[in-house]
């Protein structure tokens, strides 16, 4: 089992698709071991088992991800979260 949090990115394959997607963690779910991600590239959010994320040390984020981004963490008020956007929007 992976160390993954509130705030991890992860990288998983698609069910529909089979593409590899990479998402942000932004809750845990009652289930255990159940986490829900938010995938900027879709504009979504999914439910995924712990048992098939892999983490993701870097990312490499587009402007128009990073946007969306601010408009999650200000939709949930995790304005620490909005800070850690803001620096990366700052680097690009």
């Amino acid at each position: 089992m992976q160390n993954v949090k509130i705030g991890s990115w992860v990288s998983f394959h698609s069910n529909i698709s089979g593409r590899k997607l990479l998402g942000y963690i932004v809750a845990e779910e009652e289930k255990e071991n159940i986490v829900k991600i938010y995938v900027p590239a879709e504009k979504r959010v999914c439910h995924k088992s712990i048992s098939l994320l892999t983490c993701e040390e870097e990312t490499n984020l587009l402007e128009t991800n990073l946007e969306m981004l601010v408009d999650l963490a200000l939709d949930t008020k995790d304005y620490e979260w909005l800070q850690e956007i803001k620096v990366l929007e700052n680097k690009h």
